[in-house]
């Protein structure tokens, strides 16, 4: 199954400004306001080249894509175990370093397992 999903492109730097994909333009364009707003207090953006690029030169693009469902679902919840490790360290107030060989491996199984329970959850309520 192919759904409709958005990115916001930073084209200053060639890459996204979101690991994830938005469902909506709506989101896209709140995310897109929100990277801007990040650097107003500094007054200026910083490309990957290490040069100021004033914030109404920011070239920001809102891209449409069509992707598969597998795809999303499984860059949705790579995201999200990933906001659950920092949340988990930042209320600890403790570093997110390194993960074990064995622990990669599980978190890669458990990412698969949820995966395709979320997928397989979806496709019957479809």
């Amino acid at each position: 199954m192919i759904i409709k999903v958005y990115s916001v492109w930073n084209n200053e730097d060639d890459l996204s400004t979101h690991q994830n994909y938005f469902t909506s333009k709506k989101q896209a364009e709140m995310h897109k306001e929100s990277f801007r707003n990040r650097f107003k207090q500094q007054g200026y953006y910083r490309n990957n080249r290490r040069e100021k690029v004033a914030l109404e030169d920011l070239d920001l693009e809102i891209k449409e894509s069509q992707i598969d469902l597998k795809q999303y679902v499984r860059a949705e919840v790579n995201y999200h175990i990933n906001e659950i490790f920092d949340d988990v360290h930042s209320y600890l107030n403790t570093e997110s370093g390194d993960i074990t060989p064995e622990q990669t491996l599980k978190l890669k199984s458990i990412e698969n397992e949820l995966s395709t329970l979320i997928l397989n959850q979806v496709k019957q309520n479809i």
